[in-house]
């Protein structure tokens, strides 16, 4: 039904978000990783979005499409009817929002829900998110490798990898052994002062394996940045 060219020709739609603004990266994330398939990934995004945005229509539309192309995928009459209640709920926030309105219509004549199905969505007062789709904190890290082009790749994590939750410290730690070095160095760059563990355990076997070499000055400013020592001076090839 092309919902996936429906959400993604909108842009960030009346809610107007600006580059730097999370709700931004949480829209343009959900919307790469359902460009590439990444269902449970892309629905996690997009409830997120609609949780701090529950009056952003748009947003409503692309979760809806995400759990839509889940259901098809898996044939799953379960995830088609949360798919039909996260339209009538934007339909609830936006009576004009025309995509949600022909998605709806199509939905009505080409799949087997029943009369009271419908009336059982239409009575639905809320959205909870399925429970079919399990999201865990490796499920960013897992899409990252699914999607092709470095260049992708790059923009999820700089977008994704800021926020300070554990999948998102697991993708950073997916990036930094990424099969494109661009990738690899844009992370190194972007690593918040205050990343846990799994990241500097990350950074040290980069400095045991002696990879890190080829990603200076970037290694050691990331080493810098968490206040672990210069490659120079590390002990972590000491006993």
């Amino acid at each position: 039904m092309g919902m996936e060219s429906d959400v993604s020709n909108q842009g960030s739609g009346p809610a107007n978000f600006g580059d730097y603004d999370p709700r931004a990266w949480l829209e343009r994330s959900g919307l790469l990783l359902l460009k590439h398939g990444q269902f449970p990934a892309s629905i996690e995004c997009l409830h997120r979005l609609v949780s701090i945005e529950p009056e952003y229509s748009m947003a409503w539309y692309g979760l809806s499409t995400a759990i839509y192309s889940a259901s098809n995928a898996a044939r799953d009459l379960g995830l088609l009817k949360q798919a039909v209640a996260v339209l009538k709920h934007c339909l609830r926030v936006d009576s004009a929002n025309r995509h949600a309105d022909r998605v709806l219509k199509a939905i009505s004549t080409q799949t087997p829900l029943s009369d009271s199905d419908v009336k059982a969505i239409e009575a639905s007062a809320s959205f909870q998110l399925p429970v079919d789709l399990q999201f865990s904190k490796e499920t960013f890290a897992e899409s990252l490798s699914v999607i092709p082009t470095p260049g992708e790749r790059m923009q999820f994590v700089m977008w994704m990898g800021t926020f300070e939750d554990e999948s998102s410290r697991e993708l950073l730690v997916a990036a930094l052994s990424d099969s494109d070095d661009g990738v690899v160095r844009s992370t190194l760059k972007r690593l918040p002062s205050d990343a846990d563990d799994r990241v500097r355990q990350a950074l040290q076997h980069m400095f045991e394996s002696g990879v890190y070499e080829q990603y200076q000055p970037y290694f050691s400013m990331a080493t810098k940045r968490l206040d672990l020592p210069f490659p120079e001076t590390s002990p972590w090839d000491q006993d």
